[in-house]
């Protein structure tokens, strides 16, 4: 790893172009109910997520900033992830689950969103606050940032533009001389989708 929390601060409070940053450190681990266990994929992050990514929830509540200040052990979980382990149909909301022996409430189901480009069930996983993550799941690294930055600018039309200021902020951040490549990649969803459409297009044919 090469990015830092100072780095993610400084994008979140240097770039006026940009509208929102969080942290996504991801980790897959069973998940217990009283009824069931369930592989899946455990995102740590904070509120801002789920705006930059735009997951709205549709039953009870995300958790929030003085969850993520607190360390609370709230979840938020997806369609797919809750079906598997409470039961279609059933009210996950107050429920709660294990990982690694601690024990989280469910304050929150996201709406649905089917599987992505790649054919990833996007409902398939659990949230919770960054600093729980920290503390319950993954340890060390210190200083670094063990996963990725999500970033959302304040208009599309600005995407690109912020784009190229956090490669200028991050490399000047990193001692980069003219002649050394960057330590560090940055993707846009535009981008991203594009390729895969080239992809699915060339499979066709």
């Amino acid at each position: 790893p090469t990015i830092t929390w100072e780095d993610l601060r400084a994008i979140q409070t240097e770039l006026p172009s940009v509208a929102a940053v969080a942290p996504q450190i991801n980790a897959s681990q069973p998940v217990i109910s009283e009824t069931s266990t369930w592989n899946t994929q455990i995102t740590g992050t904070t509120p801002d997520y789920f705006t930059i990514r735009n997951l709205p929830v549709a039953d009870g509540a995300l958790f929030t900033a003085s969850d993520q200040a607190s360390a609370a052990k709230n979840a938020v979980i997806g369609q797919t992830a809750a079906e598997n382990l409470f039961g279609p149909g059933i009210d996950p909301i107050g429920q709660f689950v294990r990982i690694r022996d601690a024990p989280f409430t469910i304050v929150g189901v996201l709406e649905r969103k089917g599987q992505n480009a790649m054919g990833v069930d996007q409902d398939d996983g659990l949230f919770i606050p960054l600093s729980a993550f920290q503390t319950r799941m993954q340890r060390g690294l210190g200083k670094f940032v063990p996963g990725r930055i999500a970033v959302s600018a304040v208009s599309p039309e600005a995407i690109p533009r912020v784009r190229q200021e956090i490669s200028q902020l991050l490399r000047e951040r990193h001692r980069l001389g003219d002649d050394e490549e960057d330590d560090f990649t940055t993707s846009s969803m535009a981008e991203m989708t594009s390729m895969l459409t080239s992809t699915q297009e060339t499979l066709t044919l």
